[in-house]
């Protein structure tokens, strides 16, 4: 057997599973299409210190009302906190209660290309670790994303997808080469903050201060025209700067010292500015406020926001409840008699099937076999987008129900399909052949099966990867580049003869 060393650290990537966990943060956004919802969203991390000291990224865990981490060997939810975060890094320090836990180390070497590396966490919300092999496929390249400005990064080959954020790219004896923070599947390109700059950033943070950072959750958005842009704030931290400034979440950060921001759609003029001074000194700041329409000036760390001006009416897009603008990511409960911004379409008889609310249900009935309905979100098309539904069956055990997404009528969508009887599948339909075909099925246990049982499913569509879950549980992640956008939406058929019975409590519409 290996011996342990002398540090007490993992020492080969067999056993690196154990020291990397599973993040869970819940927490309430607010979007630039001015939706405001809770949400859940997973990441991955690694710990460094036997006492749960363990590193992120800062976009998994900034404004996250509650922490929760997990490892693979165990359904045992742990409490964590943040100690300190770097925007600008994209790096973050949580504290995981108890202690004892196994940890890596840091790589102290200069990773050379073709060095072998294991890309390792719980991507897609999967509960289940996953390793993946590659190599340094370029040592040095520009880190400047619209979230984030790492001064260099390491490059490599070693797949990640959403929910790899935040965690390790170790070697074979499990040193960590870097920390995950992006990719560009379509390409084969990903992307890590090297070691080298991650391991004295990560000192400080766990010490409780903050670097590069005044407590959001951002982005930069810039118009289509370059006329405007700015940084959208998702969340704030408690507590911090941005937050004792007045900046709130669903403000639109305009200029900071003076600098317009997000010009060339990144935070590196953000990041510029704040790498320029210090995390106490005052700096002046400039923002809109879309809900009210307000323009505000101020400074962070000096005076409170004020009230300079407000937009025109011709460019003010306002609260979507009172203008009637519908939103693109938002939560759909249900609750209305009717639903203006849906259409349905059918396979079979429309005298067949029924489509109504009732409680806080809608409510699919369906009288004969054979007979598929949809219902379509018409506002928007989505290139990238995740649907989650939560659904009940109120018949027979023959049902099914679906989600799809990249609908185009007359051309044809991705669906996931799943049956009260725990079989589900991915489909490709092909409205030129009219014709179904099959991309993945196969059967699951984690599907509650029979009549009066619910279950939460997900679907993504995400460059040329479809990926389907119920109930967290990864189903399957298929290739397929067929249809490149489209608009979203669910669906209940019945296959055998009975009468079908469905009834979906909840669909939410979110950015991957």
């Amino acid at each position: 057997p290996t011996a342990e060393p002398k540090s007490g650290a993992i020492d080969n990537v067999k056993d690196a599973e154990s020291a990397v966990i599973r993040i869970v943060a819940e927490g309430t956004y607010s979007y630039p299409d001015f939706s405001t919802y809770t949400q859940m969203g997973s990441g991955s991390g690694f710990i460094i210190d036997e006492s749960g000291i363990a590193v992120t990224n800062n976009h998994v865990v900034t404004g996250a009302g509650r922490i929760k981490v997990y490892f693979s060997d165990s359904d045992k939810a742990y409490n964590a906190r943040v100690l300190g975060v770097s925007e600008c890094s994209d790096l973050a320090v949580i504290d995981i209660e108890g202690d004892g836990f196994p940890f890596l180390e840091w790589y102290e070497d200069t990773p050379e290309l073709g060095l072998t590396v294991y890309s390792l966490g719980y991507p897609l919300g999967d509960p289940n670790f996953t390793r993946h092999k590659g190599e340094i496929s370029k040592e040095k390249t520009s880190g400047n994303t619209s979230w984030t400005a790492v001064t260099e990064v390491l490059e490599h080959d070693a797949i990640i997808n959403p929910g790899n954020s935040g965690g390790p790219l170790v070697t074979e004896d499990a040193k960590v080469v870097g920390v995950n923070y992006a990719g560009a599947s379509e390409f084969d390109q990903y992307f890590s903050i090297p070691a080298s700059e991650a391991e004295s950033i990560v000192a400080d943070l766990r010490e409780g201060k903050d670097v590069n950072a005044l407590g959001i959750n951002g982005e930069a958005l810039v118009a289509d025209d370059g006329s405007f842009s700015g940084v959208w704030v998702y969340s704030v931290e408690s507590g911090s700067p941005a937050d004792k400034s007045g900046i709130q979440p669903g403000d639109f950060l305009t200029s900071l010292e003076g600098i317009q921001l997000g010009r060339d759609g990144t935070v590196t003029d953000y990041c510029d500015v704040l790498r320029s001074h210090g995390g106490d000194d005052t700096m002046s700041i400039e923002l809109i406020r879309f809900g009210t329409g307000e323009i505000m000036e101020g400074q962070v760390n000096g005076r409170e926001l004020e009230v300079t001006g407000y937009l025109d009416s011709s460019t003010t897009s306002g609260d979507t409840g009172d203008t009637g603008e519908a939103p693109a990511y938002f939560v759909e409960e249900f609750e209305a008699a009717e639903l203006p911004n849906w259409t349905y379409f059918w396979f079979g008889d429309e005298n067949d099937f029924s489509l109504y609310t009732d409680a806080g249900q809608l409510m699919f009935d369906i009288s004969k076999r054979d007979t598929y309905v949809y219902l379509s979100y018409d506002p928007y098309t989505y290139g990238d987008v995740r649907l989650d539904a939560q659904v009940m069956n109120k018949g027979a055990n023959d049902n099914a129900f679906s989600l799809f997404c990249r609908y185009q009528d007359g051309v044809g969508w991705y669906e996931l399909n799943i049956t009260s009887g725990g079989l589900w599948s991915i489909l490709r339909y092909d409205e030129a052949d009219n014709n179904f075909v099959n991309l993945y099925n196969g059967g699951s246990g984690s599907i509650n099966m029979g009549r009066g049982k619910t279950n939460i499913f997900t679907f993504q569509c995400s460059g040329n990867q479809i990926t389907a879950a119920v109930n967290d549980v990864l189903l399957k992640t298929v290739t397929d580049d067929y249809f490149q956008e489209g608009q979203v939406g669910i669906s209940a058929s019945s296959f055998q003869t009975g009468t079908a019975s469905v009834g979906f409590d909840w669909v939410s519409i979110s950015e991957p």
